[in-house]
């Protein structure tokens, strides 16, 4: 899964569906194959707000009642931090737009959930769901896949990017002028990152939190704020 920070990316990454749902343990407790006792992950049966729809996931039972708005579908929004070398110098400004998909899919990731845990997703970003690209100064491009999820209980949101690569920015498509932007091969570099953030379980449904960037090899680091928000 690719998911771009960038301020050049595409419009059309709007249908990044989600996966099938999966068919493993309910959010009850039960284990559909016959097993019972031990929570399973996310849950396979989202309920109906009594306002307008608004899909929510009801956690129930022993991990407590869920957020009152806490839906799948796809967050879109921008992020910004300032790129920094090892002795701490701003190199320049980190800056685009994120955009990822948030689906009941027991399946996306593999996660035993226990009414103890502190964090325990309800809503995965199935893989290859979203886009995430930045630039600095229009002359690197930092591009990475993203794994995570949301804990509707609690409205706790993680995610962590994996083969995350920098280097020199070009067109996905050179025939295409409105293809989105992404890392030429071979990559300068790489990074590893994380996004923390909360979902208020309000409408609209948001996501704020902190991206975090770190690059070992030159010692570059970026920590600074982002925002999504559920697209209607």
């Amino acid at each position: 899964m690719v998911l771009l920070l960038c301020g050049a990316c595409s419009e059309d990454s709007d249908d990044a569906g989600s996966r099938a749902n999966g068919d493993g343990d309910t959010g009850d407790g039960t284990d559909l194959s016959g097993e019972s006792g031990t929570m399973g992950f996310g849950n396979s049966n989202p309920t109906m707000t009594g306002d307008g729809g608004t899909p929510v996931v009801d956690t129930g039972g022993p991990t407590g009642p869920s957020l009152e708005h806490c839906g799948p579908g796809v967050y879109r929004g921008t992020y910004t931090c300032d790129l920094k070398d090892g002795t701490g110098a701003v190199v320049g400004a980190l800056a685009g737009d994120v955009q990822f998909d948030l689906a009941i899919d027991e399946t996306a990731m593999q996660v035993e959930c226990t009414a103890d845990d502190e964090f325990c997703f309800d809503l995965v970003i199935p893989e290859g769901s979203g886009t995430l690209f930045g630039f600095v100064l229009l002359l690197l491009g930092f591009e990475t896949e993203l794994e995570g999820g949301l804990d509707c209980r609690t409205g706790e949101f993680r995610a962590t990017a994996i083969d995350g690569v920098w280097g020199f920015p070009v067109s996905s498509d050179p025939n295409d002028p409105n293809a989105p932007a992404t890392v030429a091969d071979p990559p300068s570099g790489t990074f590893d990152g994380t996004l923390a953030g909360t979902h208020p379980g309000t409408e609209p449904q948001m996501i704020e939190g902190t991206w975090d960037l770190t690059e070992i090899e030159n010692g570059y680091n970026c920590n600074g704020p982002f925002t999504v928000e559920r697209l209607p």
